[in-house]
């Protein structure tokens, strides 16, 4: 049963590393069964994808520093703290 069931650890593992690449589908079945009774791991994912989405808008493609405004910062903290409510 621990080769068919993660851990949350292994689960927000995998959830980052197919934000950035791919994992392999019996990975991605192992996570979404972890999901669906996970209620903390698919609110990770949902901030993780938040924030990913929010770092591509200032993506600079000159590949140079680029940071958020103070601004900037407390609106993402505000729409994370919403998501987690």
């Amino acid at each position: 049963m621990d080769k068919v069931m993660l851990s949350c650890d292994t689960a927000t593992y995998l959830i980052t590393r197919s934000e950035y690449g791919t994992i392999s589908p019996v990975k991605k079945m192992q996570l979404s069964m972890h999901l669906a009774g996970c209620k903390y791991c698919r609110r990770f994912a949902e901030q993780s994808k938040y924030i990913s989405a929010q770092l591509k808008k200032v993506k600079n493609p000159a590949n140079q520093s680029v940071s958020l405004t103070n601004e900037q910062k407390d609106k993402l903290k505000t729409a994370i703290e919403k998501s987690a409510q």
